[in-house]
């Protein structure tokens, strides 16, 4: 999702190496977790957005 929305707006991100992706979530004001788990037990969180690289689907 480019851009932004008035009723969206993402707060956290999960990544198994988090220093990976530091300067991405500084500018996107994001939370890096390492565990989905963190954020099933996030009250802030309302729905969860699943993105994988294509390179990282099953290929059928």
């Amino acid at each position: 999702m480019n851009g932004k929305h008035q009723d969206i707006s993402f707060i956290d991100t999960v990544s198994k190496e988090p220093e990976d992706i530091e300067q991405y979530a500084k500018v996107h004001q994001l939370k890096i977790s390492t565990e989905t788990a963190d954020l099933l037990l996030d009250p802030e969180v309302e729905a969860i957005v699943l993105a994988r690289p294509h390179s990282l689907h099953v290929h059928k």
